[in-house]
Formats: structure tokens, C-alpha cells, sequence
């Protein structure tokens, strides 16, 4: 069936000027400096190859937190020009998603002054933007980094801030930044936060580089939701951090991942949940026959290879064209 939307998709590129390292396990090579020519060879591919794109969408992590304490002046805001570059060269625009390296590299406020922010995507476009608590026109609220929009009258696509509560790009002495701590450290008693040593199970997502939704955020994602089933809209769900544990057992969730679970339950319009953050390619239906999928990470695909996708939506399903270690899948829609 012929496509009704095509979107380009890639996630972690992290880059930065930084000789590869092994990765914290010991499992896999991070190459910082081949992400640049990734990022150049997937936007030639959408340039060249691929069929109109309705946008492209940066699943979070676009340069990597080395860059915060690089010797070089001012690395953050130079490797997020250079790879922003990439992206402008692209015929469409492109959804940014926030991932926890942006915010080791920058503070909310300064993201919101970037092209990061949700208003930068719509700034030339005459459309509005569910932002928030409201719908609103370009510009909306500066701390949010939550919205949706509709590339066809089908479809809704809704981005997810999965560090909405978190000390990450935080004033340490603001409220949001003192009620993560909390919810934190009543979970996790170790010095180190990064650390989920003597945390079991489940319990290990309780780190500081995860976070959660907060209440407004969630309440957002109800009246989303509502108005997308109203409208006969399929939702396609994207934030970094996964949100169904049940993805993998080695994988992270969203702290509150329960709570948003059961608020999406309770629709039937939720088709998909994307995500990036660790590093795999992975896909698992749950019981509500809703696809769950983690895309594998540039940062850390073999010299000579790439990760990236082309997504295709239809009337019955989603086609994934993987290129490199992101496999190639069709996901069927059950309703």
C-alpha cells in the first residue's frame, strides 16, 4: 500500500572531537568523530533516495556530554552547530527530541534559546502546535519540550519529554530540580547517581541520567490523546528514554513508566512508542498490540556502517527501512 506519510528517524548520534572509547560496559565501541559522517551520509540518502519526506526526526542524544568538559572553548555549542548543519541541509524539517546528553551540555534555558526547542520546527510553518497544557501558536513556553502535530489527517505524532522530571539542566536550588532529587535519592542511596549499584531489577532506571513525566505533562498527554481518538487519529509516541520496561530487562524505562503505561492504556489510538537511549535496535508488541521500538544508536555503529531509518505509514501498518544496524520491520496495526 502506497505510503500516506514518510519520515526519516535517527538517534544517538553523540557527537563530538573525541578519540572512540569503549562504552561504560566494556561492550561496544563509541566512535564520536565517525557521527559526523553518518549524519552526512543519512541526510544524502533522504536528499537523494528516498521518497518525500514529511520530516525527519532526532530521537535525542545529537552530541555527546564529553563535549561539556572538552579543553576546547566553547565544544558544546560547536558540535551542536556543525551536526545542526547537517540537518539544515535537509529539504524538510526536523523534530528534535531531548535526550539526557543535551542536557549535560546545556541548561534548559539555553536549549530553549536553540534549535533544539519545539517552536524552531514550526517557525516558518503556518500551523499551531499542542504545547503544554494548550494548543498554541509558535513560540509557546519556553521549559516545554512536550508537543504533538499532525502530518496527515490520519496521524498524530506526539513528542515526549522523558526528562520533563529530572536534576539534569536544572538551577540546583529550583523546585523542579529539589523534587527529582527526591524521588531520586529515595530510590537510589549510592554518592555517585549515575550509579544503579545495589539497585534490583526494575529499580535500576532510578538513575540521574533518567528521569519521568511530570503531572502537567501528563495531563497534557490525556487531552492529546483524547482529541487525537476523537479525530480518528493513529499515534505514533516518541521520547529518548523508553517507556515500556517490558522492551528488554536490560533496558531503562521512564521513572513514572507505570503511570504513563496506564494513561496510554486507556486509548485506543496509541499504535507506536519510539525510542533511542540505549544504544539497540529492539521492537516488542504489548498486550494492547501497541509496538514498542528502541533504535540502535550512530554513535556506535562499525566503521563503514550507519543507523538510521526511513519510516513509512500506511493505512494497516508501519514500514521501518533500516539502514546499518537498525533493522527493517513491519509493524501491523491492530485496530
Amino acid at each position: 500500500m502506497k505510503p500516506l506519510v514518510s519520515f526519516g528517524l535517527i538517534t544517538d548520534l553523540q557527537y563530538g572531537d573525541i578519540p572512540d572509547r569503549q562504552n561504560y560496559q566494556k561492550t561496544a565501541w563509541r566512535r564520536y568523530r565517525n557521527a559526523l559522517k553518518c549524519i552526512r551520509e543519512a541526510v544524502s540518502h533522504w536528499q537523494m533516495r528516498s521518497p518525500k519526506l514529511s520530516f525527519v526526526i532526532q530521537v535525542g542524544d545529537i552530541i555527546d556530554g564529553f563535549n561539556a568538559t572538552s579543553p576546547v572553548a566553547n565544544a558544546s555549542a560547536k558540535a551542536l552547530e556543525l551536526i545542526l548543519d547537517e540537518f539544515n541541509r535537509l529539504p524538510t524539517r526536523t523534530v528534535h527530541v531531548l535526550g539526557n546528553h543535551e542536557l549535560y551540555n546545556f541548561s534548559r534555558d539555553e536549549l530553549a534559546r536553540s534549535q533544539l526547542h519545539p517552536s524552531y520546527f514550526f517557525r516558518t510553518r503556518n500551523t499551531s502546535i499542542s504545547q503544554g497544557a494548550k494548543t498554541t501558536k509558535v513560540g509557546g513556553d519556553p521549559e516545554k519540550f512536550y508537543f504533538s502535530f499532525s502530518p496527515h489527517a490520519g496521524f498524530r505524532i506526539v513528542v515526549l519529554d522523558s526528562l520533563d522530571v529530572s536534576i539534569l539542566g536544572r538551577d540546583t536550588t529550583s523546585s523542579r530540580y529539589k523534587e527529582a532529587y527526591k524521588i531520586l535519592t529515595s530510590h537510589n542511596r549510592n554518592t555517585n547517581l549515575e550509579s544503579s549499584a545495589g539497585l534490583q531489577g526494575r529499580e535500576k532506571r532510578f538513575v540521574s541520567y533518567n528521569g519521568g513525566l511530570g503531572k502537567e505533562q501528563l495531563e497534557w498527554l490525556k487531552d492529546t490523546l483524547s482529541d487525537a481518538e476523537k479525530h480518528n487519529q493513529r499515534v505514533l509516541i516518541f521520547s529518548h528514554i523508553p517507556i515500556c520496561p517490558e522492551l528488554d530487562e536490560r533496558f531503562d524505562s521512564v521513572w513514572n513508566y507505570s503511570e504513563v503505561l496506564d494513561l496510554i492504556w486507556g486509548f485506543k489510538c496509541v499504535v507506536a512508542c519510539l525510542h533511542g537511549h540505549e544504544h539497540e535496535d529492539a521492537h516488542f508488541v504489548d498486550h494492547r498490540g501497541i509496538h514498542h521500538c528502541v533504535y540502535a544508536a550512530v554513535v556506535e555503529a562499525p566503521s563503514g556502517s550507519n543507523a538510521f531509518a526511513t519510516i513509512h505509514l500506511s493505512e494497516d501498518g508501519i514500514t521501518v527501512e533500516g539502514q546499518g544496524t537498525i533493522a527493517s520491520r513491519v509493524l501491523k496495526f491492530n485496530n
